[in-house]
Protein backbone atom coordinates (compact mmCIF):
# COMPACT_ATOMS: atom_id res chain seq x y z
CA UNK A 1 0.00 0.00 0.00
CA UNK A 2 1.63 3.48 -1.01
CA UNK A 3 0.17 5.39 2.26
CA UNK A 4 2.29 3.30 4.43
CA UNK A 5 5.22 3.29 1.97
CA UNK A 6 5.82 6.80 4.03
CA UNK A 7 6.20 6.15 7.64
CA UNK A 8 5.60 10.15 8.71
CA UNK A 9 2.31 9.91 6.54
CA UNK A 10 0.95 6.34 7.75
CA UNK A 11 1.68 7.59 11.70
CA UNK A 12 -0.81 10.77 11.16
CA UNK A 13 -3.30 9.00 9.55
CA UNK A 14 -3.16 6.34 12.36
CA UNK A 15 -2.79 8.82 15.15
CA UNK A 16 -5.93 10.90 13.79
CA UNK A 17 -8.35 7.70 13.35
CA UNK A 18 -7.55 7.19 16.81
CA UNK A 19 -8.27 10.34 18.33
CA UNK A 20 -11.31 10.55 16.34
CA UNK A 21 -12.50 7.37 18.04
CA UNK A 22 -11.44 8.84 21.70
CA UNK A 23 -13.30 11.89 20.86
CA UNK A 24 -16.68 9.91 19.55
CA UNK A 25 -16.19 8.50 22.94
CA UNK A 26 -16.14 11.34 25.27
CA UNK A 27 -18.96 12.97 22.80
CA UNK A 28 -21.00 9.72 23.54
CA UNK A 29 -20.34 9.23 26.92
CA UNK A 30 -21.52 13.67 27.72
CA UNK A 31 -24.92 13.00 25.59
CA UNK A 32 -25.68 9.70 27.86
CA UNK A 33 -25.25 11.64 30.91
CA UNK A 34 -27.09 14.55 29.78
CA UNK A 35 -29.90 12.36 28.31
CA UNK A 36 -29.40 10.75 32.32
CA UNK A 37 -29.45 13.98 34.23
CA UNK A 38 -32.15 15.09 36.23
CA UNK A 39 -33.13 18.27 34.44
CA UNK A 40 -36.32 19.40 33.91
CA UNK A 41 -37.13 19.90 30.62
CA UNK A 42 -34.04 18.56 28.88
CA UNK A 43 -32.29 21.68 29.67
CA UNK A 44 -28.63 20.15 29.61
CA UNK A 45 -29.42 17.68 26.74
CA UNK A 46 -30.27 20.62 24.51
CA UNK A 47 -27.39 22.32 25.72
CA UNK A 48 -25.57 19.70 23.99
CA UNK A 49 -26.73 19.56 21.16
CA UNK A 50 -26.08 23.64 21.07
CA UNK A 51 -22.87 22.94 21.88
CA UNK A 52 -22.42 20.19 18.75
CA UNK A 53 -23.98 22.31 16.78
CA UNK A 54 -21.60 25.08 17.17
CA UNK A 55 -18.29 22.72 17.55
CA UNK A 56 -19.67 20.97 13.71
CA UNK A 57 -19.68 24.49 12.23
CA UNK A 58 -15.94 25.16 13.80
CA UNK A 59 -15.34 22.14 12.02
CA UNK A 60 -16.90 23.02 9.12
CA UNK A 61 -15.12 26.44 8.85
CA UNK A 62 -11.67 25.21 9.71
CA UNK A 63 -11.89 22.52 6.93
CA UNK A 64 -13.50 25.00 4.48
CA UNK A 65 -10.25 27.38 5.36
CA UNK A 66 -7.53 24.66 5.04
CA UNK A 67 -9.12 23.89 1.02
CA UNK A 68 -7.37 25.08 -1.74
Amino acid sequence: IPAWAQPGVALRRVLTVFSTCVAATVVSAVVVVAAGARVGGGTLLMLTGVVAATAALGVLAYVARRSP
